[in-house]
């Protein structure tokens, strides 16, 4: 196959993808969402698949799809195959954990008979829920009064329930629902919402009649908004009648859940399924690949799942996979033990050649080292190196040595050379320093901060050498960004004291002025290594 001919297939391939990918968006786009999440092939070729499916309204309506209502197509080298053998491996539509806040009416406007019916169905969905469940509780009472926070506690949400009085003056529903909606948004966490499917719901138990809330009619729908919005639905138990049911009826459906008007026990039983079920079905699929038969490791296949969506219509979802290289291999164990067996051959070659070549340069230097002469003269094992001296010759008093000679300075090495001048050197300027140096009995060096007025410290100088700077090796520690790991030392010769720059970066300053060599310390002298400052004193 040409070069040109490879490139060609390549792009017709990334241009059917593309058709393949915007069929399944396109179709998708028809009815109720789909998305293909994950591609597991952890046990290729079986593949596994996470599916999940939107409804239009979080309840929803009809049975779990079966098998057979999936259809489940790949594409690779140029080829469209159908997959056989779909298995539904489990199918989810209920949240891990129900965080339900219940937003009673206790104020006088309603009835005592309706208000213990709603306390009743409150206590009865709350005795109903799983363990793990959080409930929280407002009661409307004028302004929204929160009477017990999330908890797990069973007793404690039924005995919040039971202390409920009837005993308040307005009704601002609209308020109320508002920090109901708030407490189920902020119920959950980032953490917990990766780990569980938590599902949050708000539960009003009212007569319908808002009195003085701050929040108006329009105001109702986009608190519905804002519940579709994060997911969280308003369920309305209707106990009296006299307010708006129409209205309260459109914010419960606008906002995923839905209304009951005094409800049965039946009715409290589906209302529980319902509070705990998401606004999504999650499906995972597993079926058999076909990549082993058509394609290699490491080629990458388009998967697309479609489901019904009424009618002859149906709505799909793409995402694609790269072909594992172990599993690929583990399902077809004759072109492993081939390509193993190429590889073996490969590198037995490939050791015949080093040894070919290696026993061939072994050869080719043995044959030259024959036919070169040997200018080499073999000497004595035990003859004596002294020259021969004929009787009656008078012997030397030292015989001429070229290498006992003294040596001529001109072939010395250069780094002898500089050793010595640099010792010298240093020798001198010490003896410069010290010209300058008084005695002192004792010695030691005051250090001041950069703000004046700080804290002082003095160091006694009674080691032979002290050396100043930032890093640990540093006798007294100079904490100054200018400061080097080793910025200078003060060296004791013969009770005197000099102090040296050890080529710093920022220098030290001994009365205003920059060392450049060795310099004295006398009593009163001040060093400077940047902001911080220092006062020798020496007393005799």
């Amino acid at each position: 196959m040409s070069r040109q001919t490879k490139h060609r297939n390549s792009g017709l391939l990334l241009i059917a993808a593309g058709l393949y990918l915007a069929s399944g968006i396109l179709v998708g786009l028809r009815a109720a969402p789909v998305e293909l999440r994950q591609v597991n092939t952890g046990a290729f070729p079986r593949v596994e698949l996470t599916v999940g499916q939107s409804s239009p309204h979080p309840l929803f309506v009809g049975n779990a799809l079966e098998p057979a209502d999936f259809a489940i197509e790949e594409l690779m080298a140029d080829r469209v195959i159908a997959a056989a053998d779909i298995e539904i491996v489990s199918m989810s539509d209920t949240a891990d954990r129900l965080d339900l806040v219940i937003v009673t009416d206790a104020t006088r406007s309603v009835s005592a008979r309706n208000f213990r019916a709603g306390i009743s169905a409150a206590k009865a969905l709350a005795e109903g829920l799983e363990s793990g469940d959080r409930i929280a509780l407002y009661s409307m009472r004028g302004e929204p009064r929160l009477e017990l926070d999330f908890t797990s506690d069973r007793a404690a949400a039924l005995g919040a329930l039971s202390g409920l009085e009837r005993n308040g003056r307005r009704t601002r529903v609209y308020d109320s629902l508002y920090s109901g909606i708030y407490a189920a948004r902020s119920a959950v966490d980032g953490s917990e919402a990766e780990a569980l499917r938590v599902r949050s719901a708000v539960l009003l138990i009212t007569d319908g009649r808002d009195e003085g809330s701050y929040l108006n009619d329009n105001d109702c729908f986009e608190l519905a908004e804002m519940g579709r919005r994060l997911e969280i639905p308003i369920f309305v138990l209707l106990y009296g009648g006299d307010g708006d049911r129409r209205l309260l009826t459109r914010l419960a459906l606008k906002s995923g859940g839905r209304l009951l008007e005094q409800p049965a026990p039946g009715e409290l039983g589906n209302l529980r399924a319902d509070l705990r079920r998401l606004a999504e079905r999650v499906y995972t699929l597993r079926y058999q690949s076909s990549a082993p038969e058509v394609t290699y490791p490491g080629e990458q296949v388009f998967v697309r799942v479609s489901m019904p969506a009424g009618g002859d219509v149906r709505y799909a979802a793409a995402a694609s996979y790269r072909v594992p290289f172990g599993s690929f291999f583990a399902a077809r164990p004759l072109v492993l033990a081939g390509l193993f067996a190429v590889v073996l051959v490969f590198v037995l070659l490939l050791l015949i050649l080093v040894f070919v070549l290696y026993f061939g340069w072994r050869r080719r230097g043995r044959i030259a080292g024959d036919d070169s002469p040997d200018l080499e003269l073999e000497a004595e094992p035990d003859s004596d190196p002294t020259p021969y001296i004929a009787a009656g010759e008078t012997v030397p008093g030292e015989i001429a040595n070229p290498s006992a000679g003294p040596r001529d300075p001109a072939g010395m090495l250069m780094e002898d050379e500089r050793t010595l001048y640099m010792r010298e050197y240093n020798y001198r300027v010490l003896q410069l320093a010290l010209r300058e140096a008084r005695r002192y009995g004792s010695a030691m060096l005051t250090k001041s901060g950069a703000v004046e007025g700080g804290p002082q410290r003095e160091y006694d100088l009674f080691l032979d050498t002290t050396v100043l700077g930032s890093g640990r090796w540093a006798n007294i520690p100079v904490h100054d960004s200018a400061a080097s790991p080793v910025h200078a030392k003060i060296k004791k010769v013969d009770s005197r004291f000099v102090v040296y720059d050890l080529l710093s970066a920022s220098g030290v300053y001994l009365n205003g002025h920059k060392i450049l060599r060795p310099r004295a310390l006398n009593d009163g002298d001040e060093l400077r290594i940047g902001r911080t400052r220092f006062t020798f004193s020496g007393s005799p």
